[in-house]
């Protein structure tokens, strides 16, 4: 009796250990190899779990797959681009800049930084503010110019009535009050109005300028 008791044991033991066996499987569950989960089975140094299906990461799910780096780009040129407008000048500009006509069409600039009075076509630099363009009579003076557009701007004055420039560069000039004509090889009586200045023959008519000057400005 007590070896029969022994031998049932036994059996017991071994059923019990088969079926221990075969619950043990490869998903993804808490335990068992190549599974996502937990596992109670340490994984040799290095291991990696397999990939799974095309666009997945392995039993536990699909995962995002990786932007290509083309696409980032692409995203970043599709942005719309807004125009770059020029700079507001700090102070009043005239459209013409620093350029002035004498009475045969003939176009003249005053430099901003040396302030003498050449021919467009002799400039020998140029230069960009608040999207006009100003004469330079050196490249040297470009620098100067950049730096410090406001301080040469606010004390440039372009010549508003000069008739004429002879072949010594004297300047004639015709008095926007009475039509006469002077020279500027003396001193003669002058007026400023934005931007521009005006030669007169006699201090009478500056002082008539200077009284309404919005009658006279557009007479050259």
């Amino acid at each position: 009796m007590h070896t029969l008791i022994k031998i049932i044991s036994i059996l017991f033991a071994l059923l019990v250990l088969f079926l221990s066996n075969s619950s043990a499987g490869s998903g993804c569950g808490s335990s068992g190899s190549g599974g996502c989960g937990t596992s109670s089975v340490q994984k040799p140094l290095g291991f990696k779990n397999p990939p799974g299906p095309a666009g997945g990461g392995g039993c536990c799910g699909p995962t995002k797959s990786p932007q290509p780096a083309g696409a980032v780009k692409a995203s970043m040129y599709q942005q719309t681009t807004q125009p770059v407008k020029p700079q507001k000048p700090a102070i009043p500009i005239l459209p013409e800049g620093n350029v002035w006509k004498t009475a045969d069409g003939t176009k003249w600039y005053t430099c901003p930084v040396m302030d003498v009075d050449e021919k467009v076509e002799d400039a020998m630099a140029t230069c960009q503010y608040g999207g006009v363009t100003f004469h330079l009579s050196t490249p040297e003076c470009v620098q100067p110019f950049k730096s410090e557009p406001v301080k040469y701007l606010k004390a440039l004055v372009i010549p508003a009535n000069i008739e004429s420039v002879d072949s010594k560069g004297v300047k004639q000039y015709r008095d926007p009050i009475d039509g006469s004509v002077g020279s500027l090889l003396r001193r003669v009586p002058l007026a400023d109005y934005k931007g521009r200045r005006y030669y007169f023959t006699s201090n009478k008519n500056r002082d008539t300028f200077l009284a309404k000057p919005t009658g006279y400005a557009s007479v050259k």
